[in-house]
Formats: structure tokens, sequence, C-alpha cells
């Protein structure tokens, strides 16, 4: 008798050698188990986020030199700098 297989009728006395990872099914659902593949849809995503997250902080730097220029207050530009930050993540 193979691992796998079904019994449908009848009797049988065996010897049960191994369980869990040990056999086929089990080596082939950890190695399943283990992979980790990433879609082209995740990289796509993953390329995305990126790019918004170098144009946020070009935009947040780029806010900040203007504000230092015009001599805006600098608490006020740092929160308008982080509410701009949050809006991008989201």
């Amino acid at each position: 008798m193979f691992s796998g297989s079904i019994v449908r009728q009848g009797e049988i006395s065996a010897l049960v050698y191994a369980t869990g990872e040990s056999t086929y099914f089990g080596k082939t659902a950890h190695l399943v188990e283990e992979a980790h593949t990433v879609s082209h849809f995740q990289r796509a995503v993953l390329k995305i986020g990126n790019y918004l997250i170098i144009l946020a902080l070009i935009l947040v730097s780029v806010i900040i030199i203007v504000a230092i220029v015009r001599g805006d207050p600098i608490l006020t530009t740092l929160q308008f700098a982080l509410v701009l930050t949050v809006a991008s993540i989201l």
C-alpha cells in the first residue's frame, strides 16, 4: 500500500513508519508552504508605491525649501508637510 491510497473494502495490518512532513505528501505540502512568490500584480503595486513615496519626498523637500525662502513659519510648514506625507501614503 502506498501513501495516499484509499482502501474501499477488506482488512490489513500495516506498520506506519512516517507521518506528517516525513511523508511524500507532507514534504510537498511543506515545500508549498515555504514558497514565497511575488505575483506580477504585487510587483506592479510595489513599484507604483515606491514611485509615490519618492514623489512625496520630493514634494516635501520643495515645500520646505520654498517655505524657508519665503520666511513662512517652520511649524506650519512641517504640519503641512506631515499632512502631505500621510495623504500620499494612504
